[in-house]
């Protein structure tokens, strides 16, 4: 059992950069495997092994031969919350043997990230999509390998945000101690922090909140740099908020209003795809000629209240 464990810059002449498992079944859970080097399996080698691998990522490994994260030689390993991405086998980053070759033996992947491999198997990405690239905080270069240095945190666009099998993974922690579990559990070894989710200029104008962009500038939506700086109220003084919306977001774009009384705590109160309008039981909403109007008939105790509008970039649950 080893469990939130980094496998990183190691090196070995014949088989299993990071691990090499003979007739063996081992369970690897949390774990990252960067940067490392073998002949075969530059991160693992499985000969006649089947480990059950979950919630590990791969990314930076090289195979001076054959499988850049892994060679599959006997067994069958069982992949489930993983990424495999940008990893190396005989100078080629994009065979498919480069994130995983089999010699023998079967590997199966369920809620798994694999360049270069659209796997069957329920709720995996396409890993011939480079739109689904994970985005790790700091990837290496395969072909340094032995080396060390990277990051596998994912960043807040990445597409392995809330797409994982939440009852495969026991822990409740990740691979730096963070909580295991925030929403839907994430792709790989690290979960992206909640605060991450907003606190981050997607859009690059200098603000970490209003209407942000994954994937950097989106040409086709205007500049609004401060789309709360007026808020009006109905009749009954009941906060009104509007914002525009953006047809041409990018897919999977899911706008959420969260309310605070004291800036600590939020508490998400609508959200929106851009075509649905999902309200809690003090809120409503219309969409029209795409202007969002979002009523919040909650009067605070004090008399103060504090809204947060952020863009959740990833695949709509």
């Amino acid at each position: 059992m080893i469990t939130s464990c980094s496998f990183q810059g190691n090196q070995a002449q014949y088989f299993g950069g990071g691990i090499c498992n003979e007739i063996s079944t081992p369970v690897l859970t949390n774990c990252s495997f960067q940067g490392n080097l073998a002949s075969d399996g530059g991160g693992v080698y499985n000969g006649n092994s089947s480990p059950v691998l979950t919630n590990c990522s791969f990314q930076g490994n090289k195979a001076s031969l054959a499988g850049g994260a892994i060679l599959q030689n006997g067994g069958t390993t069982t992949a489930t919350n993983c990424i495999f991405w940008n990893n190396r086998q005989n100078g080629s980053t994009t065979a498919p043997g480069a994130s995983v070759a089999t010699v023998a033996g079967t590997v199966t992947y369920s809620h798994c990230l694999v360049q270069n491999l659209n796997p069957a198997g329920t709720g995996n990405l396409d890993g011939t999509n480079p739109a689904n690239d994970p985005l790790f905080l700091t990837p290496v270069d395969p072909a340094s390998a032995p080396t060390t240095g990277g990051d596998l945190r994912l960043q807040p666009a990445s597409p392995c945000i809330d797409r994982g099998d939440d009852s495969a993974n026991p822990s409740t922690t990740d691979l730096a101690g963070n909580s295991r579990f925030i929403g839907t559990i994430d792709l790989g070894a690290y979960e992206t922090p909640a605060a991450d989710l907003w606190d981050t200029d997607y859009d690059h104008d200098g603000l970490a909140w209003g209407i942000e962009n994954a994937l950097g500038t989106d040409t086709t939506l205007p500049t609004y740099p401060s789309p709360f700086t007026a808020p009006t109220f109905d009749t009954s003084g009941n906060p009104l908020l509007t914002f525009p919306n953006n047809p041409a977001a990018v897919p999977g774009t899911i706008w959420v209003l969260q309310r605070s009384t004291d800036l600590t705590g939020f508490t998400e109160i609508w959200r929106s795809n851009g075509v649905t309008l999902t309200n809690q039981p003090d809120t409503s909403s219309t969409l029209l000629d795409n202007i969002f109007t979002i009523t919040d008939t909650t009067t605070p105790p004090d008399s103060r209240v504090f809204y947060r509008f952020g863009a959740l970039h990833q695949p709509a649950p």
